[in-house]
């Protein structure tokens, strides 16, 4: 597994390639989860996917860098929680797609009211796909 979250810098420091990978970034505090999508995209040259499993620190990776693409946990350990991480992307950088993903069906209707690009309950066993298809489609 990459570093989660100390390379965020690094990871998001833009390349003067003309083909620049599409950078997902993966919020969430479980790290089997970051784990796993890390894993499914490693022999993927057209993905760079970053794992930080703590809001605190993914505003603070937000701050400066702008991911192609966020996945992002609901209900993340720590004071700072997914509803935070989406208000914050949402006023500093709208154009970024953030995608929330949540183990409880209780807070579907909650996230519907944030406007997130999508949701998604886990697991989710397409969400490979799901993410090469929407970069596919842009």
């Amino acid at each position: 597994m990459r570093g989660v979250g100390k390379r965020c810098l690094a990871l998001f420091c833009g390349n003067l390639i003309m083909n620049q990978p599409k950078k997902i970034l993966i919020i969430d505090d479980e790290p089997k989860i970051i784990k796993a999508l890390c894993d499914a995209f490693r022999f993927e040259e057209d993905f760079v996917v970053e794992g930080i499993s703590d809001g605190g620190e993914a505003l603070r990776c937000l701050e400066n860098e702008k991911p192609d693409l966020v996945i992002l946990d609901w209900r993340l350990s720590g004071e700072v929680q997914g509803r935070n991480v989406l208000q914050f992307i949402k006023a500093k950088s709208s154009e970024v797609p953030v995608w929330v993903v949540t183990a409880s069906i209780h807070f579907l209707d909650e996230i519907k009211t944030y406007s997130p690009a999508a949701s998604f309950l886990k697991p989710c066993p397409s969400l490979k796909e799901k993410i090469e298809i929407f970069f596919k489609q842009k």
